[in-house]
């Protein structure tokens, strides 16, 4: 038999290892967070509920429960999104959700009343597909949104997300046109479409949101990228599985390789033949191919250096205040005698200056002049201080991290003639870059417009 004293003392060891070693909190897992999603937002029911993982907490890949929740009220379907990491937290811990609310979807009264009874059953996900918002599942369309629709349209896609939701509209000839629908947390403020499009559109639902939508056609031979922009949505770029393209309205960028560069090789100038605004959207006059949309650019306001330190004058015939290098264009502003006008860069952040007409190829001819831009060292980064305007007051708008930066000239007193990213027009030391070298040479697949050149001049 163990004496009392002897057993007195095992148990007191027992509660010191238990007080020195206690034991680990129990997680919490997807059902008690599922759980909490419901009691904390009393009357909504679950839509879908998923995991991804993202960065790091304390050494560990940093794990996030998504849930969107979902419900019917007022012949209204609503949606919201609870987010958290859930590396840190613990059963019975408070849950700091970060919650997205998203742009109420009106329902008729039949279908108001079908997808209350299908939100509280067990086939609630099938309400939506998988995708970038609450993509609502095509069998659920017919009822969905009528505030959008005209006479002899149907819903054929529609995504509600934070602050909009995004549709194709299909009419009776099977023709379809984008529509954007904006919520601003109380009502609908604004609806933008684009005409119908002959050319059947489709809806990646997986890489489109509130900032940027893809949308493709068998019929056409580009993926197309629209941006949501301050002034409204437009055509960003084109992608053809070999090449991409951006878009704008004076020029396209052949940026199929993602990287900055020193040069505007692989620069295209003049309009396009389509508006790229959602608005006036016309892709049958798109283009099938890489060479055919730079034909089809409208080159007429265009103008380019060709001959090497080619002066930039303050006047006809005036002051020389840069020596520019070939290839750098700009826009035809005025003509005077044997002198022409050019704005580099935008006109709010551009310079403009005369140069001698001689010295100047026009239009398509710009496609001809191999530019002549000096290289330097990316990696040794510029700092917006080494930047100034080129004459003073002059505003100075630039990305110095992210940014196509062009060395185009240089002033009669050693400094760099600077743009950036097509806008920006400013001059920096000679010091600011470094390991000056000769031009990059273009990528075989940018090279789509360069036949044998001899530069004149020195």
């Amino acid at each position: 038999m163990v004496p009392v004293k002897r057993k007195l003392f095992f148990l007191l060891a027992l509660c010191l290892l238990v007080t020195a070693f206690p034991c680990a909190a129990e997680k919490m897992d997807k059902s008690a967070l599922e759980q909490a999603a419901l009691q904390d937002f009393p009357g909504w029911t679950i839509n879908r509920s998923t995991a991804y993982g993202s960065g790091k907490w304390e050494g560990e890949i940093a794990i996030y429960r998504q849930i969107r929740l979902v419900k019917v009220e007022n012949s209204t379907l609503y949606f919201k999104t609870l987010e958290v990491m859930t590396n840190p937290l613990q059963k019975g811990d408070p849950i700091p959700w970060n919650v997205q609310d998203y742009a109420p979807i009106p329902l008729t009264e039949d279908l108001a009343e079908e997808m209350h009874s299908l939100i509280h059953t067990d086939a609630a996900n099938q309400l939506t597909d998988y995708g970038a918002g609450a993509v609502i599942h095509e069998q659920h369309l017919l009822g969905c949104a009528p505030l959008v629709l005209e006479e002899g349209e149907r819903l054929a896609l529609l995504v509600s997300l934070p602050g909009q939701i995004n549709m194709l509209l299909e009419n009776e000839q099977g023709h379809r046109a984008l529509a954007i629908v904006y919520w601003d947390g109380d009502r609908y403020t604004s609806i933008i479409r684009s005409p119908f499009q002959e050319e059947k559109l489709y809806y990646n639902e997986i890489h489109s949101g509130t900032e940027y939508m893809e949308l493709y056609s068998p019929a056409l031979s580009w993926e197309l990228t629209f941006a949501g922009t301050e002034k409204g949505w437009r055509l960003a770029s084109l992608n053809n599985g070999r090449a991409i393209f951006n878009l704008s309205n004076d020029y396209v960028i052949h940026a199929s390789d993602f990287r900055e560069h020193t040069n505007n090789s692989f620069v295209h100038y003049g309009s396009l033949p389509f508006g790229i605004l959602l608005e006036n959207m016309d892709l049958s006059l798109l283009p099938d191919s890489e060479q055919g949309l730079v034909d089809s650019l409208n080159a007429e306001s265009w103008a380019c250096v060709k001959t090497a330190q080619a002066p930039l004058m303050d006047a006809p015939d005036g002051n020389a205040f840069a020596f520019l290098y070939t290839r750098a264009a700009g826009k035809i502003m005025a003509e005077k005698g044997d002198f022409v006008q050019l704005l580099f860069g935008s006109e709010e952040t551009g310079i403009t200056g005369w140069i001698h007409q001689d010295q100047l190829a026009f239009g398509k001819e710009t496609e001809t002049v191999p530019c002549a831009f000096p290289s330097y060292d990316r990696s040794d980064w510029y700092l917006m201080e080494d930047f100034s305007p080129l004459f003073p007051g002059a505003p100075v708008d630039i990305w110095p991290n992210t940014a196509d930066v062009w060395l185009i000239g240089k002033t009669p007193d050693g400094q760099w003639l600077v743009q950036i990213e097509m806008d920006t027009v400013l001059t920096a030391p000679e010091n600011a870059f470094t390991v000056i070298g000769p031009t990059e040479p273009c990528r075989e697949d940018q090279a789509l417009h360069f036949p044998e050149y001899t530069e004149e001049g020195d």
